[in-house]
Formats: structure tokens, sequence, C-alpha cells
């Protein structure tokens, strides 16, 4: 149960930085960005 857990942490920590390392990116060259929020839910997750 305890591995679940830390997977599913694990994962969505992972999922979540590589996320706001695209919006970021796309921030500083002026395109469209990632949906605030995706970001929100990422982070509620």
């Amino acid at each position: 149960m305890i591995g679940y857990i830390l997977g599913y942490t694990v994962i969505v920590n992972i999922v979540s930085f590589i996320t706001m390392y695209i919006d970021k990116k796309r921030a500083k060259e002026g395109k469209w960005r990632v949906k605030e929020k995706l970001l929100f839910t990422l982070a509620f997750l």
C-alpha cells in the first residue's frame, strides 16, 4: 500500500514539474502557455 502511495506521489510530482517547466519555457518565448486550471489541478493532486 505504501508503495502505491509513494509511486503515485513521485509520478504526479514529475508530471507537475515537467508541465511547469514547459509553461515557463513558453512564457519566455512569448508563446501560448499552459492553462492555469491544469497547473492548479496538478498542484491539487
